[in-house]
């Protein structure tokens, strides 16, 4: 995850959402904590067009087509990384309302400078919105490489790549086909454990992959 800052000259007079008088720069630290999440910038979030009341985060709305995740529960962290509401000035009796990417229960990344701080550094957390990235131990692909007759499906768990031989049952369904493979970070866009038909990009009339391949695969990721 990449480091954004809302204060960025190259989007932090660009309008937020529809609201007059309000930018990226000003009010935009929701979309800059999803931005860091989806991989994106925060003038691209912009321009989905998922506002409420004009430039407020339509946190569903922004999940959904940044193929992020969203749980509704506001009171915990689900997962890490999340988003934090903070109060961005404690002293006074008015929340100042403020979002940062929360890593852990320790440390968040702040949007205003895109700078790393310990999480209790506008004081504790007021709420949580749940929109995170995907398991990454469920993120896999199908890749077969080149001069070899084995498939295998690619996973990522905590930032590392696992390799892991597939059934012959499963290799039939293969269509795509590398030349090599050197980055498993470029791959965590794969598919994910049970989707099915047109939501599976490798597979798409099967499960994917079968059900004791899940079990075999989970257990190998440990998840």
């Amino acid at each position: 995850m990449k480091n954004l800052s809302q204060l960025d000259p190259r989007w932090k007079n660009i309008q937020l959402g529809t609201c007059k008088n309000v930018t990226i720069g000003s009010d935009g630290c929701a979309i800059t904590c999803l931005s860091m999440l989806a991989n994106t910038t925060p003038d691209k979030v912009n321009k989905l067009g998922c506002f409420t009341q004009g430039c407020l985060a339509d946190w569903s709305c922004m999940a959904n087509k940044l193929g992020l995740i969203y749980k509704a529960d506001r009171t915990k962290p689900i997962k890490y990384p999340c988003i934090a509401e903070v109060d961005y000035n404690p002293k006074t009796a008015k929340l100042d309302q403020h979002f940062v990417v929360a890593l852990n229960s320790s440390y968040m990344i702040d949007p205003l400078g895109g700078v790393k701080r310990p999480i209790n550094y506008y004081g504790k957390p007021k709420s949580y919105r749940n929109v995170t990235t995907k398991t990454q131990g469920d993120t896999m692909k199908f890749i077969r490489e080149k001069g070899k007759k084995t498939v295998y499906l690619y996973g990522v768990k905590d930032g590392k790549g696992i390799k892991f031989p597939i059934s012959a049952s499963a290799a039939s369904i293969v269509i795509e086909k590398v030349s090599e493979y050197s980055d498993l970070s470029k791959y965590k866009s794969g598919i994910t454990i049970g989707h099915k038909g047109s939501d599976c990009p490798v597979c798409p009339s099967v499960d994917c992959p079968e059900k004791q391949q899940v079990t075999d695969i989970k257990k190998v990721l440990g998840i």
